[in-house]
């Protein structure tokens, strides 16, 4: 705003605004004053910083609203900084806490690795004990095959033998007949 210095009060627009104007502190103290020309012009001066001041004040009010405004965005906005910092934090934990798993994780992995290898080699020791007995096993089923074998001829050859001495008894006991018709024959007996 343009301050003018006003020097005349009777034909200047300026001096017919302030006349128009309210300014209620400078209009009072004029009205307890005299109304000399110098006088009119402190009275133009003063309305013009009464305005003015009155304008700062206005000014001064909206820029209040507009911070208080302001302030309550400033405090939401500080609030979403708080909560952001507290999700940081939170994450922050969790990511944490995601690593403390991930290295149990990978503890019990190696440990049942270990195990699980462990117990494959008890299995594979077992499993090889098997295969022996089995082995052991066949040898004896083998050797008992060939034992029966053995004991069958034996069998057959003592069945042969039987039959040998029984044939032989037959003609044994021919013989003696033959021997006992001969010596009745030959009247010897």
């Amino acid at each position: 705003m343009k301050i003018e210095i006003i020097t005349g009060a009777d034909n200047n627009p300026v001096a017919e605004f302030f006349s128009s104007s309210s300014t209620p502190e400078t209009d009072a103290f004029i009205a307890s004053q005299n109304h000399s020309p110098t006088t009119h012009q402190l009275r133009n001066f003063a309305r013009i910083f009464e305005m003015q001041r009155d304008e700062a004040r206005e000014e001064r009010d909206k820029l209040k609203q507009l911070l208080a405004a302001d302030s309550e965005n400033v405090d939401a906005y500080l609030g979403v900084c708080i909560e952001r910092d507290e999700a940081r934090s939170a994450a922050d934990g969790l990511a944490e806490q995601a690593e403390r798993l991930r290295k149990e994780r990978d503890e019990a992995r190696e440990k049942y690795d270990l195990e699980a290898t462990e117990h494959m080699l008890a299995i594979n020791k077992l499993c090889n004990e098997r295969d022996e007995a089995l082995n052991k096993m066949s040898d004896a089923l083998q050797e008992v095959d060939l034992r029966t074998l053995d004991f069958e001829r034996m069998k057959e050859e003592r069945d042969d033998a039987l039959s040998q001495i029984y044939q032989a008894e037959c003609r044994a006991e021919r013989f003696c007949q033959e021997r006992d018709e001969a010596r009745k024959t030959l009247g010897l007996a």
